[in-house]
């Protein structure tokens, strides 16, 4: 399952949407997943999805206010728990961990679903929607506390 979205991405399956560098040498140029991926082989991307899920993912070690995670903990049951299973952290779900993120990276995320500037599902857009920006912020809270 983790070499399918390698895969979409070389072959144009979704948008590539280019993104600058936030980290390290900003100044380098943006570039897209497509980009990444546009001359891997098959045989490349096994190697490398396999990889990479082998790895165990490290949860950010990071601030967080500590009664906005409570309040986005409800949130994310109501909201998100369907597809993003225990707590935003099974990393057997078809939906990404959310879990342990960055916290800056998260929130420019939730602001690119926002802007439609990011692709997202039907049914997860109909919930980004409904979200106020007091919920955005606690769903966040509470992402950067599993730690």
């Amino acid at each position: 399952v983790h070499s399918e979205a390698l895969y979409v991405y070389r072959d144009k399956g979704r948008p590539c949407a280019k993104s600058k560098y936030r980290q390290g040498d900003t100044a380098r140029p943006e570039t897209s997943m497509c980009d990444v991926t546009a001359d891997l082989s098959d045989e490349m991307i096994e190697k490398l999805s396999g990889h990479y899920a082998a790895l165990p993912f490290v949860p950010a070690k990071q601030d967080f206010d500590a009664s906005l995670a409570t309040a986005g903990k409800v949130i994310h049951e109501r909201d998100c728990a369907r597809c993003h299973s225990d707590g935003g952290s099974n990393p057997e779900d078809e939906a990404s961990i959310l879990a342990g993120q960055w916290l800056g990276y998260m929130r420019a995320t939730f602001a690119e679903y926002a802007s439609g500037e990011r692709e997202q599902l039907d049914k997860m857009k109909q919930k980004m929607d409904s979200l106020s920006n007091e919920d955005v912020e606690a769903l966040l809270h509470y992402y950067a506390s599993q730690q």
